[in-house]
């Protein structure tokens, strides 16, 4: 989470010619991080709903990893560099 802040607040001035697409993929990957720590901290407590728990909290590194590789696909440096608007 911390890595994914940095990046943002040193990224941010470079955003003229990004992809809004892509910038959205990025900030719902960074609102997943969040959740995910959620539900991981709630993980290590006892109790019947682990199993959904554990459920979700892979259902979002999954989704988290998926807009993470589309938001460098619409905003990385070989997109911006073949002018993909």
């Amino acid at each position: 989470m911390g890595c994914a802040f940095v990046h943002m607040l040193f990224a941010m001035s470079a955003t003229a010619g990004a992809n809004g697409s892509g910038i959205w993929c990025a900030a719902l990957a960074t609102f997943g991080l969040s959740l995910q720590a959620f539900v991981g901290t709630n993980l290590q407590a006892p109790g019947m709903y682990r199993g959904l728990l554990r459920r979700w909290h892979t259902v979002l590194f999954w989704g988290i990893a998926f807009l993470s590789v589309l938001h460098v696909a619409l905003n990385g440096a070989i997109a911006l560099a073949a002018g993909n608007p």
